[in-house]
Parts: C-alpha cells; structure tokens; sequence
C-alpha cells in the first residue's frame, strides 16, 4: 500500500546540457549531462523512492517524450501509474555554463491537457487503498482550469488522506479555498494570494503566511529560497528555518525535494516542525546536485543533523 500518491498533470523530460560558454551567434557545442524524469510530483516521488518510502506517482504521459520519461522513472524503481494523456509530454532543458558555474532553466509550456487525461488522473488516486498523503505538485497544463485542485482536494478527503498541493496563482487559491493540509509557495506566490499589489519589498511572508492560515488552509510552509523557510501552522505552530551554507550547482528541483523531505519527516513520526528541518535539508542537498538530479540520502541526513544541532 503506498503511503504517498504524488500527482503531477504536466510531467516534463528534462534535459541537462553543458556548455563552455554562452555566446550570442556562435554556435555553440554541448555535452548532454543528464535525461531526467521532471515535474513537481514526479521529483517528489523520485526523492521518496530514494529512502525507500512507500510511494507511487500517478502522472499523465504522451508520446515519445512521455514514453522515455516513463522508462526513466521505472529505471529509478519508481511505481507508476501513467494515464494517456493525448498530448505530447513537454521537454525542458538546464543549460549548465562551466566557465561562469551559471545554470539557465528554460521552461517549455506542454500541449492543453483533456479533460478526460485529468479525471483519469483524478479516478486512479481513488483507486488506490487509503494513503496518508495525496500531492498535487506543479503547475497545470494549458487547459486544465483551477478547480482541478479542489475535485483533488475532496478526492483526498474521501479516502482519509492528508492532502498536500505545491502550485501558484488560482490553482494555489483553490488549495488553499479547499482547506489543504499544506501548502509550500514562494515568498512571490504568497504575495500574489494575499496581497496583490504590494511590493515584494514591502511584503512580509510571516504576515501573509498566517493571511493564508486564515483563509482555511492548516499548514503553509513559505519557501525562502537560500534563505530557508518559514513555517505558520493552524495550530498556532510557526518556526523559521535558516538553509544550511552548500555549494549550489543548480537549484532545480529543491522546491520539489523540500516537500518530499517534509513528507518524509512526517511518515517517520515527526512532528510538523521537525518534518519541515528535514525539507529544507534535502532542498539544500539537491542544489548540490547537478542540473535536475535530485538530492543524496546520505546529504538529507547530514544537512538535517547539522540544523538540528543549530537548534532548528
């Protein structure tokens, strides 16, 4: 029985290239680094397999891109349930510069996703016996409007699961409308839900994070980027969380990973708190890595070990 079903409705087959230099005009020779499974669920699963969690991750797949996204998955021993998406999956490409240690992520927009691709989505999570947590990670593919999330939302509900939502703009409202049990956006994202129009400058995540508790959502973990992450909870729980100092290679997929490693916490006892030092810790380890690998077991528990004896 899985424990953790990620969804992920616009998957992404993410290539890694490295290049000398960026020139304009020039043309310009690569070395293909890495061809790797992408999209906010997929990544959250990959993590997961990698401590061995109980996890499956239902996406919906197109195409020869879809079908090598698959087979890499599978090679990683992720459980998968792949649903036709009829639409090609889309590819996007980290352009690694080696001489300036600067990483460009360029971001293909995938085909409009069918209705009938989503609801499949939606049917195979309701077939699965119970999980603890249902993850709706990543943005939505053309075509697919917000209230996806809710019909997700109420999904998780109906099987007794804790349901988790890591996306932006309207699709992030409707999680938080739903009364999601976390949600993890950007200091950007929580402005736009419960502040537009004020400055990023001006705006204070903590407030809005707590805005956003208000709205009914009962866990919002903020991501700070470098700077960590700032927890507010509707138990009236809040922490703040300093990243720990690594070299940063790419920052691909750290997001993604911080959820898996708060999941993680979660399904080993810990308590919501505890759960979130272990999410910065593998968001940290995965800017470790290269282009959009994901984050080493041993540097989770190094780098949690580590914020741990801060304090945190």
């Amino acid at each position: 029985m899985p424990r953790v079903v990620t969804v992920t409705l616009n998957p992404a087959l993410d290539l890694t290239v490295e290049v000398d230099e960026l020139v304009p005009y020039r043309k310009l020779r690569g070395r293909l680094v890495a061809l790797d499974p992408g999209g906010g669920g997929v990544n959250v699963a990959r993590v997961l397999r990698r401590f061995d969690a109980p996890v499956v991750a239902v996406a919906s797949l197109g195409g020869t891109s879809g079908q090598a996204l698959l087979a890499e998955l599978e090679r990683e021993g992720v459980n998968v349930r792949a649903v036709e998406a009829d639409a090609v999956t889309r590819r996007s490409m980290t352009l690694w510069v080696s001489t300036t240690r600067e990483h460009f992520r360029i971001l293909v927009e995938g085909d409009p996703l069918p209705e009938r691709a989503w609801r499949e989505c939606l049917n195979v999570v309701g077939e699965l016996d119970r999980p603890e947590f249902v993850v709706l990670s990543g943005a939505l593919p053309p075509g697919v409007p917000p209230a996806v999330v809710t019909e997700f939302a109420e999904g998780a509900r109906s099987l007794g699961s804790r349901f988790v939502c890591d996306t932006s703009g309207p699709a992030l409202a409707a999680a938080v409308a739903a009364g999601a049990d976390l949600v993890k956006p950007s200091v950007r994202e929580l402005r736009d839900l419960v502040a537009a129009g004020v400055s990023l400058t001006e705006f204070d995540y903590r407030e809005g994070a707590r805005q956003a508790v208000a709205l009914g959502v009962r866990g919002v973990v903020v991501s700070l980027g470098a700077d960590g992450a700032f927890l507010a909870a509707a138990d009236g729980t809040e922490a703040e969380f300093r990243s720990p100092p690594v070299e940063v290679l790419s920052s691909v997929g750290a997001g993604d990973s911080m959820v898996a490693g708060i999941l993680l916490g979660l399904l080993r006892g810990r308590s919501l708190s505890a759960a979130v030092r272990l999410g910065v810790a593998a968001g940290a380890a995965t800017c470790m890595q290269h282009g959009t690998e994901v984050c080493s077991p041993d540097d989770v528990e190094r780098l949690d070990a580590e914020l741990a004896r801060q304090g945190y």
